[in-house]
């Protein structure tokens, strides 16, 4: 209603302008201070007029339906897609039906670099994943292996000082960083033995993402990497194509790889954290309101996200173990420390002054 009034007030200072302009020219003076006048009125007139049509886009564009369409690729059970239907459900209700939001799941619009480079165009307008490194190599801060002691020292650490540095350098790229999901702390799992050292990996094939960070984290442990998205990892580790992989028990019993591993060992050398983004084009294209209720729905939804996983990640291991997958705690995590010690040097790509911010916080 307000932006109606204000409409209405504009069309009777256009009115009341071009009553002036034709009084003016009734008038018949011929005087320069009479031109003056006409030629003020006029302009004054072009720029009401402007202003009436801008205020009808304005609100043309604040009653047009959004829909977003948000892809990721786990499966249905995924952490990902507990924040995003968490998401869908407050965005719809905050903005009665206004913003509707299309989930895509299981990798259908693509893989995740394959789904960033699809936001970028424009194909899709948000995301939650990994493979990130390739646009903001530095986020590859929030997987460094034992650098966070426990959520929420990382949390503090990611909506912090991180949220900022890394969002930044998104938005240099054409991206905006809303939050995260965090899926829990990985654990590596294999078809040879139980892992009871950083010696056991030697001469495993251990599948990663793609991010270097996995490659040369496991690589100073030892194993041999090859990387394989998500939604393939079930049948590589099926056919062999790798020894083992590391994740989180909530993305190992959510895609089923009880089925096609044997050994899990609980070595939580990393938290495994992604993010979740939306093409910064379509989203400061977005009504103020709009943009307001979807960072609010993303903040809530990623609390919920974080309560969920703890609230179910020891119950997810006991699955494992009652799914037949035999569970042990390494005799000698320390030997995984020490190996790790260098990676994040020997990476380069994250300042080293956030490293050491980040442990004395």
């Amino acid at each position: 209603m307000k932006k109606w009034g204000k409409l209405l007030a504009v069309v009777s200072a256009v009115t009341m302008v071009a009553g002036m302009m034709a009084g003016c020219s009734g008038s018949g003076g011929s005087q320069t201070a009479s031109g003056t006048t006409t030629a003020a009125a006029t302009t004054s007139a072009e720029t009401e007029a402007e202003a009436v049509a801008e205020a009808e886009t304005e609100g043309e564009a604040d009653s047009a339906p959004v829909v977003i369409r948000f892809g990721h690729s786990g499966t249905e059970e995924h952490q990902y897609q507990v924040f995003a239907g968490k998401f869908k459900e407050l965005v719809e209700e905050e903005s009665n039906g206004h913003i509707t939001v299309e989930i895509y799941p299981n990798a259908i619009l693509g893989n995740d670099r394959e789904m960033i480079e699809g936001m970028l165009m424009g194909q899709q307008d948000m995301f939650v994943g990994s493979s990130t490194t390739s646009w903001v190599p530095e986020t590859a801060v929030t997987d460094m292996p034992f650098l966070y002691r426990d959520y929420d020292h990382a949390y503090s650490c990611f909506d912090g000082f991180l949220f900022d540095e890394l969002g930044s350098r998104f938005e240099d790229n054409g991206l905006a960083l809303l939050g995260y999901v965090s899926i829990g702390w990985r654990n590596i799992s294999n078809n040879v033995k139980p892992i009871q050292s950083v010696d056991d990996l030697k001469g495993m094939k251990i599948r990663v993402p793609d991010m270097e960070v996995y490659s040369a984290t496991f690589n100073a442990m030892g194993a041999t990497t090859v990387t394989v998205s998500l939604n393939e990892l079930y049948m590589a580790l099926q056919q062999g194509v790798a020894d083992g992989q590391d994740n989180p028990a909530s993305t190992f019993w959510a895609q089923s790889f009880q089925e096609v591993q044997k050994y899990v060992t609980l070595t939580h050398h990393m938290l495994g954290t992604n993010f979740i983004l939306a093409n910064n084009e379509w989203l400061n294209g977005l009504s103020g309101a709009d943009q307001e209720m979807i960072r609010n729905a993303v903040e809530e939804a990623e609390q919920y996200q974080r309560d969920y996983l703890s609230g179910v990640e020891d119950e997810l291991v006991e699955n494992i173990r009652q799914a037949g997958v035999e569970v042990n705690e390494p005799e000698d995590i320390e030997s995984f420390r020490e190996a790790c010690e260098g990676v994040p040097e020997s990476l380069g790509t994250v300042p080293a002054e956030w490293i050491e911010q980040i442990k004395g916080m």
